[in-house]
Formats: C-alpha cells, structure tokens, sequence
C-alpha cells in the first residue's frame, strides 16, 4: 500500500501450490497489479517485468519517496530478482539477479525498504542483505541465526530494528552491528518429544532450526549462574531430530540428521552417524533412491529391549548394535504411487531437502505390552501391523481418505488388540481431524473424530496418546491446542488453561506427567495426572482427596452433588483450578 495514499496498492498474485510431494510456485498468469481505486478495479503491470513464468512475489513501497516500488519477484529465464519502479509502477528496470534474493523463494522472498532514504533495501533469506545503492549491490549483515525471514525498523529512530529468522527475533539498536539474545523467548519449534528415565528426566527433540538435536531438564537439577538456559545441551543429530535416549542409559542418545543416523555419548560429547545403507538425501528424485528416508525419520527403541532400535525409510530398519549394522524386518508398507515421485519444486524452482520425500515410514511404535507386535504409519497413508516381529505384515489402513500422512500411531499400553492412528491430511486441502481407533488389531475401525463431539471440524490432528495407567483418557495434539477424552474418544474437551494457542506435535504420559513439544513455543508439561484420572469416579461426593504418589496436589471439589455436574463440566472444572 502507497504511504501517502491508502487507495494506491500494489498486489502480487503467482499459482502456489504445496503438495505433501512437491512445491508448486509459478505460472504463466499471475504477475504485478496494481489498483489507484482501493482495489475496486485492477490493472496488471508489465514495462520491464518478467516475461516468462512468474512466481513469489514481495513489495516494498519507499515511506521516502512513495514513487519508488521494489518487487522481488520469482521468474524463468533468468529474470528472477528485484526490480525497481520510480513512476509507482508504470516502468520498471531489473536492479539485481543476486541469487540470495530468490533462494528458495516459496520460503524466504522478502523486501524491505528504509522509512528515510528511498535507496536502501533490505532482503531477508539464507542470508541478511543491505543495499545502499537502491538494490543494484549487497552486502551481508551478519544475524544471530540464518534463515531470515522479515524485519521491521523504527520509522522514527531507523537504527532501531526487530529482525525474525530460525532463531527466532532479535533487536539491534545499532543498525545491525549487535544484537539482542535469542534466549530469552520460548519460540523454539519442536518436531517430536522423548524423555529419559532419569530424576529429574529430561525432555529430547530435534529443534528447527538450531544446530543439532537438543535436551532439557523437566525442572533444573541445580543452579546455575548463568540461568536456566544454560541446562540446555546439544545430544546430535541435527535440526530435525528425532533425538531418542536410551533406556536404562540416558547417556547415550539415538538421533537422526535429514536420514542420517546417529549415537551420541554425553559423557565425551561426541557422536558416530552412519548413513543406513544410503547417501544424502538432498537433490534427489525420489524414485531413484535405494531408502526413502524422511527428514525427519522416526526412531523407536523396542520397550522391551534397550538395544532393538528401528529406524525407517520405506522400510523398517533395525540394528541391534548402535547402528553399526542393520536388518531390514518389512517390505515397502507405502502406498508408492508413481506419480508422486518426483524432483520437489516446480516449474521455476528446484527444492530438493527430503521434505516432500512421499512414500516413507512416518510413525513407528512396538506395543508395550507384547513383544513383537509393531504399527507403523506412512506419510502417503498406508497403516500396517506385524505381530512376530517383522515377518510377516498386513495391510490394516483404516477405510479413510487416500493419501493422508499417519503422524502417530498408538499402541494401546492396556490391549495388545486395542491402537490408534491420527492422520494429517491438511497439505491436501482437508483440514478435517482424524483419529482413528481398533480393538481388534486393525481389521476395523472407528472413527473419534466427527468434527462434533469436540474437536472441531476444521482442526488438524497431529497425534494422539493413551494415558498407560487409565485405560480410556486420551490426549489428542491439533494443529490448535490440545484436547482430552475421558470415554474412549467418544467425546473431546479443548484442555487449554495457560497452554497456548499452538500446534501439539508429540505427547509423552512419563511418570504421571504430561509431556508435549510444540511448533513455536517450545516444550510444556502438565504435572502430575493423578487427580485427572480419578474425576470420571467422583460421582455425587462432595469432597475428593486424591492420593498422589508424588509431592502432594490436593484438589477439592465442594457441592458435587448439589451442582448436579456431568463429568464434561467437572472437567472443565479441574481445567479452571
């Protein structure tokens, strides 16, 4: 929008497209409009824009001297870059093709202009650039964290800026020479949690985008004078994670890199990785790959023995000493469709980092309760279940929409007959939540989310997870909070309390506690389930005492019988307090 006539705006419009498969960015419609009316009537532009295909699109229109327009623009043919317009618009001269201005433009592609000089520009990418010379030469500014995303700079004092990146966002007071902490927010975007059976135990999970896998106290072990960020400590693998501690010894963690794995010793800081049979996962076609590995592919260590570990591809891959050799116990359990095997990122494009990888493993859990019995769930939608331990496998896919991504399987830890599945399905364009559950080893389903019995229709379910010692109440992570079922799933309540707004990516129950990593504000646990599990048995008491194994939470509940509560309301009771 022009800062000096609010009925001047400037649009960019390109096909964008993100498939579970690929990234869509670009066409041969779309391009620069700009409309003198408030957006009432349109008219596109194209004196000395791009000619070809025309993808991503940013703006900044100078508070200096509104007749100045940046647009940083995602071509073909070697057109991609900034352009820059001095009559608003009505022509425009291609000012730079530095390549950091588009990289990996469907991620970053980010304008900026200065509030006092029309000249000086800002991009935000894998790297922080300045121009002084209206964006015809760049030179980088060094941030606390790469892959920056946006800045915002006082209009008044303009040394004064807020920049955001991986790290998450920092503050300079002097026009980037230094800059503010990024420990001091709890903004880190967690793809799974595991914890450890240590006291206190500590939580573990690949963190975007922060060097390697990481690990955290569930409450300081001592003090420390450099203060509680400093119990933060670096396990291997790298941002992606999983990172999985070994029972009985939670000095040896497991940990994945992009499908790289890896066994870490916190006692001499250093880690062995092997590539399980495969190389790099980044620039390849997917269909030429000897093992699909995800990103972020699962690692499960078998609750019965210490030393099984599976870690997936397509396949189900297990060693039984640290990674140094390994067995493959399944054939292909995804659905492989051909079509869907393709180099990620079109038609302008190529964004090859294992993401869109289709047709790998995505959840893997052994039963707790049986040895042997093992469900796993693929990314393009296929459930399946062995109960010898990987001889033989059957196809149990529930009857659901094709295509969808199984985020979580659950083994019931009360009936070895008895799991659950939640799928995402949201990268298709259906935001609808589905979880699933079998109680006879998946040769039926029933489906516990009907988009009316609590969790609403529009909300993505990411995982789920049966509290081990009631059997029945079951913690559901959406990509909007959480939310909790007392019956089994027939019904769901929103369990929000202090827990914010924020996608729930894993869950651990791990002694009594609820254990959850998030997307973007870190890690959070609910104390002690105790008190929770007995509130479906209150009946018309008036007042409960609750036993509690560990230090004392006493939770009364006065005039139950006179308020004449259902067990939903007394739920939302226990909530409040």
């Amino acid at each position: 929008m022009a800062p000096d006539d609010p009925n001047t705006i400037y649009a960019g419009a390109w096909r964008g497209e993100r498939k579970p498969w690929t990234i869509t960015s670009g066409s041969t419609e779309g391009g620069v409009y700009k409309s003198i009316d408030g957006g009432n009537t349109w008219n596109k532009l194209s004196n000395g824009l791009p000619t070809g295909l025309t993808g991503k699109i940013d703006f900044a229109v100078s508070p200096a001297d509104p007749d100045v327009v940046y647009a940083n623009i995602e071509a073909s043919e070697n057109q991609g870059g900034l352009y820059r317009s001095s009559d608003r618009g009505a022509s425009w001269e291609f000012v730079s093709d530095n390549a950091n201005l588009t990289n990996r433009p469907f991620y970053y592609t980010n304008i900026y202009a200065n509030p006092k000089d029309a000249n000086t520009v800002y991009n935000n990418s894998l790297r922080f650039l300045r121009s002084f010379d209206g964006g015809k030469t760049w030179k980088s500014i060094s941030t606390p964290h790469g892959d920056n995303h946006d800045i915002w700079i006082n209009p008044n004092d303009t040394t004064i800026w807020i920049q955001s990146n991986d790290g998450g966002a920092n503050i300079t007071l002097n026009s980037g020479k230094s800059w503010s902490t990024q420990f001091n927010q709890p903004t880190a975007e967690l793809y799974t949690v595991e914890v450890d059976d240590q006291y206190p135990y500590w939580l573990y999970a690949g963190q975007q985008d922060n060097y390697s896998a990481i690990a955290v106290p569930s409450m300081p072990p001592s003090s420390v004078q450099a203060g509680p960020n400093s119990f933060i400590i670096n396990v291997g693998g790298c941002e992606t994670g999983p990172a999985v501690p070994k029972p009985g010894n939670p000095n040896i963690v497991y940990s994945n890199c992009k499908g790289r794995f890896g066994v870490y010793d916190k006692t001499s800081g250093q880690e062995l990785q092997y590539y399980v049979g495969a190389t790099n996962i980044y620039g390849h076609n997917p269909k030429d790959l000897k093992f699909r590995f995800q990103r972020v592919a699962p690692i499960h260590v078998s609750p019965h023995n210490p030393n099984v570990v599976y870690h997936t591809s397509q396949y189900v891959h297990k060693t039984t000493d640290d990674g140094k050799t390994w067995e493959i116990i399944s054939p292909d359990l995804t659905a492989f469709d051909p079509e869907t095997q393709v180099v990620p990122g079109s038609p302008i494009t190529r964004d090859v980092t294992g993401e869109e990888y289709y047709s790998t493993i995505y959840a893997i859990r052994e039963s707790p309760i049986q040895e042997g019995l093992i469900w796993v769930g693929a990314n393009d939608g296929p459930v399946h279940v062995t109960k010898d331990g990987g001889k033989t496998w059957q196809n149990v896919t529930p009857n659901m929409p094709k295509g969808g991504r199984v985020d979580a399987v659950e083994p019931s830890p009360h009936d070895p007959a008895k799991a659950y599945v939640s799928v995402l399905r949201y990268l298709l364009g259906d935001d609808k939540p589905y979880i699933y559950k079998t109680e006879d080893y998946g040769q039926t389903w029933t489906l516990l989310t009907t988009g009316s019995n609590g969790i609403p229709e529009d909300y993505p379910t990411l995982v789920m997870r049966e509290d081990p010692v009631k059997e029945g109440i079951l913690y559901a992570g959406t990509q909007f909070g959480l939310f909790i079922s007392m019956n089994d799933g027939e019904t769901w309540t929103a369990f929000e309390s202090n827990l914010p707004v924020t996608p729930i990516t894993d869950i651990k129950i791990h002694q009594d506690d609820l254990v959850m990593s998030t997307m973007g504000r870190g890690f959070w646990i609910l104390d002690n389930l105790v008190s929770l599990r007995g509130i479906t048995s209150i009946g018309s008491q008036g007042v409960v005492f609750f036993s509690q194994k560990l230090p004392s939470e006493i939770i009364f509940l006065r005039e139950v019988k006179q308020m004449g509560l259902n067990t939903q309301e007394l739920l939302q009771i226990w909530i409040t307090i």
